[in-house]
């Protein structure tokens, strides 16, 4: 299973089609995760950020400024 995931971002990764199977296996895995996290696990790989994730990141940041 956690093979096959990491075959699926592999490929979207380098910006091949995904079967529909791969998607939905990829939607199910990715709802387990907050948008939060897979934005900072990529960042930590340094990988490129989606706009989205970029502005989940940005807001994240700004919270935890405020708080301390």
């Amino acid at each position: 299973m956690n093979q096959q995931l990491e075959m699926i971002q592999l490929k979207q990764d380098l910006g091949q089609d995904l079967t529909p199977e791969e998607e939905n296996l990829l939607q199910e895995h990715s709802s387990t995760y907050s948008l939060l996290e897979i934005a900072q696990v990529k960042q930590d790989l340094g990988q490129a950020l989606t706009p989205e994730e970029q502005e989940c990141l940005r807001q994240h940041n700004q919270l935890k400024d405020t708080a301390s």
